[in-house]
Parts: structure tokens; C-alpha cells; sequence
């Protein structure tokens, strides 16, 4: 069990000194929510079955971190054919909106200046409760200093 542990480990490691020697440093940064298109994945599926290279090969080629994503890629493709690959799993992103004011030009309305400064006297307080709950954390540990430093 050990030695498949330390295997397991030495493979993982291979693969991130081998994209350091052949990218340098920006491919073993994150890459979370990458988004290839369609060209690319179908340029490295075709690349994987008629160049005949490897999962591993391909990966380290074209800067693909998981050998999981290409053969999912492979496995779509081999299902689908082109339209397999332009489907792209998990949620659909969804945008939020926040909330914007409109920048009136003129004088404002007695509830437009209500409805702006009951929004600042809000920030304010959410503010003041952040700086108490701050203090009240320092005080505590303060007293848990002295607790260790008396036993």
C-alpha cells in the first residue's frame, strides 16, 4: 500500500516538473474556470488519435493540466463527433447584477435623499458592528494570553 502511495506521489510529481521544463512557471499556476473552445479541443482530440500521442503527451503539449479534461474530451468526441465537444458541462454561469444608482442631474427628491442617506447610515453601522465584533475578538484573546501566562 506504501509503495502505490509514493508511486502515486512520484507520477503526480513527474507531471508538474514536466510542465515547469516545458512551459516554466505560468503553467503550474491555477487555472480555475479555463474555458477552451471548441477549435482547440477538437485540434487536441485529433492531435491525440492520429499523431498517436499519449493522454499525457498531449496534455503537456497543449498546457492542459488534468489528463481527466482531455479524456473526457476524447470520450465526447468519440460519442458525439464535433457537437460533443461544444457542450460544456456544469452550471450555466450566471451573471449578477448589482446594485447601481442612477446619477440624477438635478435636485433630488426628498426620498431620493431619505433612500441615500438611510444607505450610508447602513454602510456606517455594518462598519461599527465589524469594528466592535474586531475590539471584542482582541479583548478575548488578550484575556486568553493572561489565562496561559498566570497557569
Amino acid at each position: 500500500m506504501v509503495c502505490q502511495k509514493n508511486l502515486a506521489y512520484q507520477v503526480s510529481d513527474t507531471k508538474w516538473v514536466s510542465h515547469y521544463q516545458l512551459h516554466s512557471v505560468p503553467s503550474l499556476l491555477p487555472q480555475y474556470g479555463r474555458l477552451y473552445t471548441t477549435e482547440f479541443k477538437l485540434r487536441v482530440v485529433k492531435a491525440y488519435h492520429d499523431k498517436g500521442l499519449s493522454l499525457s503527451q498531449c496534455c503537456l503539449t497543449y498546457k492542459i493540466l488534468s489528463i481527466s479534461t482531455l479524456f473526457s474530451w476524447v470520450r465526447q468526441y468519440k460519442q458525439s463527433g464535433v457537437n460533443g465537444l461544444n457542450n460544456s458541462p456544469g452550471r450555466p454561469r450566471t451573471i449578477t447584477k448589482k446594485t447601481t444608482f442612477k446619477r440624477t442631474y438635478g435636485p433630488l427628491t426628498r426620498l431620493e435623499e431619505f433612500e441615500r442617506e438611510n444607505l450610508y447610515l447602513r454602510a456606517e453601522n455594518e462598519i461599527l458592528k465589524k469594528l466592535e465584533a474586531l475590539a471584542q475578538q482582541e479583548q478575548q484573546e488578550a484575556a486568553q494570553g493572561k489565562k496561559r501566562d498566570c497557569l
